[in-house]
């Protein structure tokens, strides 16, 4: 079973074209069971904010920006019918008996609320738990989605081109995604993103 792990960032939810343009670049992909997460957008703003002033702390603010992309993955979900709601890898991964070998299954859209694998599995599975810190934000926490999928490759849906053929460390020392993602990624087979906010769907490869 092929799987595919995209971001959709929290920015491009207010964009007007986001959501068509999605989905004509996923028309226009390999099949593949496609997974989704979705940035907090100003929600996570917001949050950041008040963990600067002092009024939270970082494990918390870390875990209220997490439901964050839960709620958002439920509103983009809404606007998707085709897409359905996951909560669990087990929902992603399983393929009833009846339906026979995932290879046979069409494509699929989920749309993925990370809470309860971020408290469950990353913390039995992986080799150490994602930080509750603000180096860490949906583009890490996609990244480790994908690696508990073990997917073919990471998406990241923005809203500006990203420096093509660069590495994980540049696209981290250049505040395109967050300081932790480097780390995050390693070991991913492929790394792209893709500009929503622009009509050409600029796609740029990292160097891995």
């Amino acid at each position: 079973m092929r799987i595919r792990v995209c971001k959709f960032g929290g920015s491009l939810l207010t964009h007007p074209a986001a959501i068509e343009r999605m989905g004509r670049w996923l028309a226009a992909q390999p099949s593949a069971r496609t997974v989704v997460l979705v940035g907090g957008g100003n929600a996570v703003e917001s949050l950041r904010q008040q963990s600067a002033r002092g009024e939270l702390c970082d494990d918390s603010a870390h875990w209220r920006a997490v439901a964050a992309m839960g709620e958002h993955a439920r509103l983009l979900q809404a606007q998707i019918p085709a897409g359905l709601l996951a909560r669990s890898l087990a929902e992603i991964a399983f393929v009833p008996p009846e339906l026979g070998s995932a290879e046979s299954l069409p494509a699929e859209l989920f749309f993925f609320d990370p809470t309860a694998t971020l408290h469950n599995e990353d913390r039995r599975f992986s080799a150490g738990p994602l930080p509750s810190t603000w180096d860490v934000t949906s583009d890490s926490i996609a990244a480790r989605i994908a690696q508990l999928l073990r997917a073919a490759e990471l998406v990241l849906w923005k809203s500006c081109d990203l420096p093509a053929g660069s590495s994980l460390c540049r696209w981290s020392d250049g505040g395109f995604v967050d300081r932790y993602f480097p780390q995050a990624a390693a070991g991913l087979r492929a790394i792209r993103s893709v500009n929503l906010a622009s009509a050409e769907l600029t796609e740029s490869p990292a160097a891995l």
